[in-house]
């Protein structure tokens, strides 16, 4: 230990001694590596860490599929029926459902993540509480009989504030009593990766913990379960597919005829669909390689700056050799140095990344689902750092440790220069500069085509207005109303909430447009069209009030919209949006039948397409059906104002209030902070990579001014001597600034090459131009060129002021 302690000393003693040195390499290293450690903990949340259940190598999940539908989810009748037919292929077949609940304890409503789940849930994953007990499956076998729920560790510590006593607490979901019976390991937060669920139900508890959907444990052509499985002992994932599609088979012939459909069995647990988890993958390598390259640039950077350090000791390190030091010797204590300054930048690099678990959490919308988001680091996040550092350390400092253990003696003892060596380590640094200023072209190129994405998908008009629009969700079926009651009560508050001042109109509609989880399909039956084999008529559908398009300002190509008239005693009426009318009647759907829900219902209006599930979506056949005939009791009011929409918060909740103050006002925001829910991926990309291409410049800016300015102290003499012999300022202002535009030259043509062959991969990702877009690739030019003049200017205008003189004595 005493040559390491040693060692330590003198590394310790180099970074005081040179302290603008290596304040900029620990801030070089320390973007780097906590740049890599903060999205190395993002990717590892989403996409890398397992659920914390038992033997997770013997779950699988369950996913059904028909025609438009590779991964789609499971009738509570299916389910059943599966499980009573593959005894033998699983230990356990479990299912649950996430629904959004409003849960009240002591008098505070919030809404949760909630979880239906059948009564083997818990042991199908193999999680035992750490409070209480779990439900169980005799928990899940009377229709109401258990009302019962498991919380999660968050719930339990923030609204409960982690009281001892919990088990045996009450507390009302959706208004109904519930008593806590269990509260599970902090570690298990639910089976979708980086997202925290807050509370179990049993499944039999359906109808009381949905009215509004009572027989929804009965409708067999219903999918919304993820039904997952534990193999049996001895049994292969290919035996068990075996076994399902077997009953899958019995079940056709029961059920569904000649009707395509089938179960797949899939490795895991995890609710996210293959699909969905290979785009994820795919991203994530995508992040990861691209945060690498920044840490790749900042090592350049800090070897450059190494480079230049040694040179400055190469009499130093020569008289250790003349004295007897051996080269491994002084590679190690060089190394040494460059591992204490790798440490120094992943200890702070690492507090970014956990500042930046804190911070990340907030910018993730709710996606309709008021779920948690947790990336707090684990251990493997900290290893993972740990091992970053190290590698960095050892990256950034061997090349130089090995230049700088390898001078020419006799030169470098006369305290002479090496022109030789000097310019083979000069041509080493230039090449690290150009690979920087490469990579940076690399990123600023990706950052430039996501944030044009970006603009173009804001410039979109989705159809209807976003401004001065208010939402906030509220359900009165949850508070003891009934169908007839329910349309009562939403009549009554359109009143109300229309009369307020600032208000011009009121509706309300079950699913808002440009929500994630928007995937509300009926199957319909078009009068007089014939479909093609295989093609499957289950178009969008919203279930909405009276003057919903008046409100949300989406104009009528034809016909009428829904009247006080259509209601339970009406006739049977619905509109249509352009694309359907366009797709089935050739754009003449007035007065045409469509058949919903065995009840055939008659085209009144005909609706203007709008971007219903994404602002990028193609047009497609979507129907609107009147509230007043079909109970939809989930509802999202939607209030446009004259002013800020916020600003009428507090007199919607008071008209409600009015009404009925048991009924709660819900996750209230305005349309353009829903909107953005919509392009949260696409600003998560522009941020991240608009991140990279920013540090890439940054440092690659660095770099080529440590370059230039280390140039100009090397050949202060040859400087001298030409001003003497009559060379004006000007001149060597131009050849210096010529050899770093040379050189920024040299990395633009390789950086933009490299972005031209990788624009292929990112065309699927951006929105409305290619990956060779001329405007981005003319601006990343601009901004390289103009970065590289202000790095080079600095050090070439010192030079311009040289005194001849005093160079002449430099050696």
């Amino acid at each position: 230990m005493s040559p390491l302690l040693q060692d330590l000393r003198v590394s310790l003693r180099q970074l005081v001694r040179n302290p603008r040195t290596s304040f900029v390499i620990v801030l070089c290293a320390t973007l780097a590596i906590g740049l890599n450690s903060a999205i190395f903990n993002v990717v590892h949340a989403f996409v890398l860490r397992a659920p914390a259940v038992a033997s997770p190598n013997e779950l699988v999940r369950l996913y059904s599929s028909f025609p438009g539908f590779d991964y789609a989810s499971l009738s509570y009748p299916d389910y059943a029926d599966l499980r009573e037919r593959s005894t033998a292929a699983f230990s356990e077949l479990a299912a649950y459902g996430i629904r959004p609940v409003n849960l009240s304890v002591d008098g505070e409503t919030e809404q949760v993540a909630g979880i239906l789940a059948t009564g083997n849930y818990f042991a199908a994953l193999g999680v035992a509480a750490a409070r209480g007990r779990v439900f169980t499956a005799d928990d899940d076998r009377v229709r109401g009989g258990h009302p019962v729920a498991v919380i999660g560790d968050r719930l339990w510590q923030s609204r409960f504030g982690a009281a001892a006593d919990v088990v045996g607490r009450k507390l009302l979901l959706n208004g109904q009593p519930f008593t806590v019976i269990g509260v599970v390991p902090p570690e298990f937060a639910g089976t979708i990766p980086g997202l925290v669920m807050d509370l179990w139900v049993p499944m039999q508890m359906q109808p009381a913990f949905m009215p509004s959907d009572a027989d929804l444990l009965e409708r067999r052509g219903s999918g919304w379960l993820s039904t997952f499985g534990r193999l049996a002992p001895g049994v292969s994932a290919a035996q068990a597919q075996a076994s399902l599609d077997l009953a899958v088979a019995e079940l056709k012939e029961a059920y569904r005829g000649d009707e395509e459909w089938s179960v797949a069995v899939h490795p895991g647990v995890s609710q996210v669909p293959p699909n969905v988890g290979v785009a994820l993958e795919a991203s994530s390598v995508l992040i990861l390689v691209l945060v690498f390259c920044v840490l790749l640039i900042a090592c350049a950077n800090v070897a450059s700056l190494l480079l230049a350090r040694a040179e400055a000791r190469r009499k130093e390190i020569s008289i250790r050799l003349a004295m007897g030091a051996g080269r491994a010797r002084l590679v190690r204590q060089l190394l040494t140095e460059s591992g204490v300054l790798a440490l120094l930048g992943g200890i702070v690099g690492t507090l970014l990344a956990v500042g930046a678990g804190r911070v990340f959490p907030a910018l993730v919308p709710s996606f309709g689902i008021p779920v948690v988001v947790d990336v707090t680091p684990d251990a493997t996040v900290y290893l993972f750092t740990l091992v970053v550092t190290l590698a960095t350390g050892c990256l950034f400092g061997l090349v130089p440790a090995l230049q700088a253990s390898r001078p020419d003696l006799v030169t470098a003892l006369k305290g002479e220069a090496a022109p030789r060596g000097g310019r083979r380590r000069m041509t080493l640094r230039q090449a690290l500069v150009a690979f920087q200023v490469a990579v940076s072209v690399l990123l600023l190129v990706g950052a430039g085509l996501f944030i044009r994405s970006l603009q173009r998908e804001r410039q979109v008009d989705p159809g209807y207005a976003m401004e001065n629009l208010l939402l906030g969700s509220l359900d009165p079926s949850l508070y003891g109303y009934d169908k007839a009651r329910g349309r009562l009560f939403f009549d009554e508050l359109r009143e109300e909430v229309a009369s307020l001042p600032g208000v011009r109109a009121v509706t309300v509609g079950e699913i808002v447009p440009l929500t994630f989880s928007n995937s509300q399909q009926w199957g319909i039956e078009v009068e007089g069209y014939e479909p093609a084999r295989g093609e499957r008529m289950n178009p969008d559908y919203n279930v909405v009030g009276g003057d919903y398009f008046a409100t949300l300002g989406i104009p009528l190509v034809e016909g009428r919209p829904f009247a006080a008239g259509d209601d339970a005693e009406g006739r049977p009426v619905i509109v249509v949006n352009r694309a359907m009318a366009e797709r089935y009647w050739g754009g003449e759907a007035l007065g045409r039948r469509v058949r919903l829900g065995g009840e055939w219902r008659e085209v009144v209006g005909i609706a203007e397409n709008v971007k219903v599930r994404s602002l990028r979506d193609e047009a497609q056949p979507y129907l609107y059906v009147p509230l007043g005939q079909v109970w939809k009791p989930a509802q999202e009011l939607h209030v446009r104002t004259a002013g800020d929409p916020l600003a009428a918060v507090a007199a919607v909740r008071a008209a409600l209030a009015g009404i009925d103050p048991d009924v709660p006002l819900l996750n209230v925001r305005t349309f353009a902070q829903h909107a953005e829910g919509s392009l949260f991926l696409s600003q998560m990309g522009a941020r991240l990579i608009g991140l990279f291409g920013g540090l890439a410049l940054l440092l690659a800016t660095i770099g080529l001014f440590g370059l230039l300015t280390h140039a100009v102290v090397r050949r202060t003499r040859e400087i001298g001597i030409r001003m003497s012999l009559g060379a004006r300022g000007g001149d060597v202002f131009a050849q210096l600034l010529r050899e770093g535009l040379k050189l920024t030259a040299i990395g633009l043509v390789a950086g933009l090459g490299a972005a031209l062959a990788a624009s292929r991969f990112l065309g699927s990702l951006l929105y409305g131009l290619s990956g060779a877009d001329p405007a981005t690739l003319t601006a990343v030019t601009a901004v390289l060129l103009a970065s590289a003049v202000a790095a080079i200017a600095v050090p070439a205008l010192k030079a311009t002021r040289i005194d001849p003189v005093v160079a002449l004595r430099y050696e």
